[in-house]
């Protein structure tokens, strides 16, 4: 008694344009993120900074220790 090993469907044909669909919205997500990426570094580092302009070497929540040194 000989069983035979049911046979694997045949793969559907691909379809080259959803598959460029696919890539593009991928490259679209990928920038969107980069993007917003790139922007919260920016607003990190503007809050980080603090002050800007003259009093800022001072008052900065860092640096600005060789321009002050309170013991001279």
């Amino acid at each position: 008694m000989c069983l035979s090993r049911p046979q694997a469907p045949a793969a559907p044909p691909r379809d080259l344009a959803a598959e460029q669909a696919q890539e593009d919205r991928q490259e679209q997500q990928t920038e969107t993120q980069r993007t917003a990426r790139q922007g919260a570094l920016q607003d990190t580092i503007t809050r980080k900074r603090g002050g800007t302009g003259r009093r800022s070497l001072i008052s900065g929540s860092s640096g600005g220790m060789g321009y002050y040194n309170e013991y001279n």
